[in-house]
């Protein structure tokens, strides 16, 4: 660890390390916790929110920070804790200190399990007031006193990954179980998962993963990598040393010496894009045989591969690599006839060469990976972040009865055509949702002949007057 980090992080990392080794339980430091893990704690709602938040922090230029968390524990009982580190030279915590620690506390993690604790470390005085409130009445909170390590920079302050990774809090869909069981009994070095858009094709191939011990995933365009690597990290958990190779910072970087130095770790996860895949990453692999074994390479919306990347993919399959192309959209190459071949290009003859055999099983009946497909609304359940935020902006404006489809960023291409059909499904649920118009009952003929009846009467009684 760095001889120059900050005091509060030091002390920050020196309480994961003192609450572990006191109390038994698992503990992360807030930059090792992943998605699965906020979720099943109670931190946020759903992975999918989870997601949306990660995405929208980027998006507007800033990380997805921590909240009322420094760190985040598991006892025996899989009961989650929330861990704050306060460390003061001279001044007490007072209330406006422990605002969000509370608020995560009690309005979060309690939420989820009564049983949820804060945990607070600090070598301050409270102030009084605080100290009798949290750590006297309510019985959510605990209060331990420690001092700084004067050890810098070494084992007191290095966080020590958990060897126990908390199963992943969401539950696989039908469809997802039977692509699962596929890759597993496929033997092929190149093969394909094809799953329609917002099916969750990320957490599919992100749970074939954890069979893998070093997993690169790539992914065209920055944010969808940098959301693949937010999704798979959490779900292949702490026993995986995670980088995302990119060199926009926030934690990321293109350095080949760091880049290289977690693949040689005992587990790796490393997400890129293309570009850095093939101007750098795809050569440290060629140039190490030692990490060929165990290897999986995900290449995300693969459609969009080039003829350079799917030589290099190619390439890799022959050396014991296994090649995952993960599409909705697979090119025609793959289900046009045999005898079309002479047809395609060199990229397009690379998809029918990896995938091949995998089609002409599935025309035999035989399971395979190839093709999941379900019902819309399932689709919408499962739906990623992306589709999210299009789905938000199109509640609000229908409240507001406004018909303009979100910006265009969220909705072109296929993400149009997605957002159009979800939009009709909550238009016509909404339909559904509407009280029923009041009917003036018609009137029977009795009804209206007695009204005639006495409207001549009241004429006569006129005429008389």
């Amino acid at each position: 660890m760095a001889t120059d980090m900050p005091d509060w992080l030091l002390y920050e990392h020196q309480m994961c390390k003192v609450h572990r080794e006191t109390t038994g339980h698992q503990v992360w430091h807030w930059s090792e916790i992943g998605l699965d893990l906020l979720v099943k704690a109670g931190y946020v709602d759903s992975l999918n929110k989870a997601l949306y938040q990660a995405v929208e922090a980027r998006r507007k230029g800033r990380p997805f920070g921590e909240y009322g968390i420094d760190g985040l524990s598991l006892d025996p009982e899989d009961v989650f804790h929330s861990l704050q580190a306060k460390i003061r030279n001279t001044s007490k915590v007072h209330a406006r200190d422990l605002a969000t620690f509370v608020n995560v506390v009690l309005l979060r993690l309690a939420q989820k399990n009564p049983l949820s604790r804060g945990y607070l470390y600090t070598n301050a005085r409270l102030e009084i007031n605080v100290f009798h409130d949290l750590f006297k009445r309510s019985g959510n909170f605990e209060l331990r006193t420690m001092a700084p390590s004067t050890l810098r920079p070494t084992d007191a302050a290095v966080p020590v990954a958990s060897a126990e990774v908390v199963a992943p809090c969401f539950t696989l869909r039908a469809y997802q179980v039977k692509a699962l069981q596929a890759l597993d009994e496929w033997e092929k070095d190149m093969f394909l998962l094809q799953q329609p858009c917002g099916t969750g094709k990320t957490l599919t191939f992100a749970e074939h993963a954890k069979k893998y011990k070093n997993v690169i995933c790539i992914a065209p365009l920055m944010m969808s990598t940098r959301q693949n690597f937010d999704v798979v990290r959490g779900i292949l958990g702490a026993d995986y040393t995670s980088l995302l190779a990119d060199s926009d910072g926030g934690g990321a970087t293109r350095n080949p010496d760091r880049i290289l130095e977690v693949m040689r770790s005992q587990k790796s996860f490393i997400s890129a894009t293309y570009k850095t895949f093939t101007d750098m990453v795809s050569d440290m692999i060629i140039d190490n045989p030692d990490l060929y074994k165990s290897m999986l390479v995900i290449v995300d919306e693969a459609h969009n591969a080039t003829a350079e990347m799917m030589d290099v993919l190619e390439m890799l399959s022959t050396m014991d690599i296994k090649v995952l192309l993960s599409t909705a959209t697979p090119p025609a190459a793959l289900s046009a006839p045999e005898e079309d071949d002479i047809k395609f290009d060199a990229v397009q003859k690379i998809w029918r060469k990896g995938a091949e055999v995998l089609v002409r099983e599935e025309t035999d009946s035989v399971q395979t990976q190839e093709s999941y497909r379900v019902q819309c609304l399932t689709a919408v359940e499962v739906m990623d972040a992306k589709i999210l935020r299009a789905i938000e902006i199109m509640r609000k404006r229908i409240s507001e009865g406004q018909t303009a489809v979100p910006p265009m960023d969220y909705t072109v291409g296929d993400w149009r055509s997605r957002f159009e059909l979800l939009r009709s499904l909550y238009v016509k649920q909404q339909d559904k949702r509407k009280p029923a118009s009041t009917v003036t009952e018609p009137v029977s003929d009795d009804a209206s002949d007695s009204d005639s009846d006495s409207s001549a009467e009241s004429d006569k009684k006129k005429q008389r007057v």
